[in-house]
């Protein structure tokens, strides 16, 4: 998960299934991250936020913490 994936809805599905499932995992904090890219990228920013915002909520230590508020903000402007 270490380089940005495709945005393919199979690919947001398996990002939700490996954060519903695997949650404790690195890799499901940055497949929580990757899904709100991807509806960032999309224009899709109601998702973006409510995606960033699941993130936050699951990791809110998490060293990318700070770039996902940052990225709210941003959205929201």
């Amino acid at each position: 998960l270490h380089s940005f994936p495709t945005r393919r809805s199979s690919d947001l599905g398996y990002f939700s299934r490996l954060v519903t499932e695997y949650q404790n995992l690195k890799e499901a904090s940055e497949a929580q991250y990757y899904i709100g890219l991807s509806y960032e990228l999309e224009d899709n920013h109601e998702q973006s936020v409510s995606s960033f915002n699941k993130f936050l909520a699951l990791y809110p230590k998490h060293p990318w913490a700070e770039k996902v508020k940052n990225k709210i903000i941003l959205i929201n402007e």
